[in-house]
Order: C-alpha cells, then structure tokens, then sequence
C-alpha cells in the first residue's frame, strides 16, 4: 500500500501519514518531489536492499520517462548490493548524464556519530 499526497503541507504545518499499528515499531520510505512538492510514503517490513529496489520502482511509476535523483541518507540497506545491482541494470549502456536514476547518499550515518 502507498500513500500518495498531491500537495505536501505548508512550512510550520503538519502533513499526516496514517499508520497501520501504533503500538509496533515501523517503517516507511518516503519522498518528496521538490519541484511539485508531492509526497509518496511506502510501509515496509524493514529497511533493507529489497524494499528499496521496490520503492525506487514505485517512484519510476510514479514519473514514468523522467530522470531521478534520489537523495538518501547513508543507511547500508540504501546502497547495499541489491541497489547496485538495480542501478547498474538500469542505466546500463547510458552516459551519466542519462541515467533514468541516481541515488546521491545525501549524508552519511557515520557522519553522525558522536
């Protein structure tokens, strides 16, 4: 199941996503489109290669022949081997420049670290 919203909420205002289970840990994949400020929110099991692949699907669906760049932070499960593999099947034969989509690990985990 993924939640669509056409508009994301204004600064300083709230923009709801229902869950399926409050008293259980989750966990989503989420994106916003900066240019139309739409927002897609995916429910998974877990963050792992899998459901990452399928989220990066689920976008491609979403903006069919439109080039992506995806900006996530440094989890392992959102460049692990799985997602490397989906890239490079992908964009195979292409110049940079012409990649359907690229993942930019926006800020590393390991960066956080106090």
């Amino acid at each position: 199941m993924f939640t669509h919203l056409k508009r994301a909420g204004r600064r300083n205002e709230r923009t709801e996503i229902p869950i399926q289970n409050v008293a259980m840990r989750q966990t989503y994949y989420g994106a916003l489109n900066l240019l139309t400020q739409e927002a897609t929110a995916m429910p998974a099991e877990s963050g792992n290669g899998v459901n990452s692949v399928l989220f990066i699907k689920h976008l491609q669906a979403l903006h069919p022949d439109t080039q992506l760049l995806i900006l996530w932070d440094g989890a392992s499960y959102h460049c692990c081997q799985e997602v490397q593999n989906y890239l490079h099947e992908i964009n195979r034969g292409l110049e940079e420049k012409n990649w359907k989509v690229e993942v930019d690990p926006l800020v590393k985990t390991r960066d956080w670290a106090i």
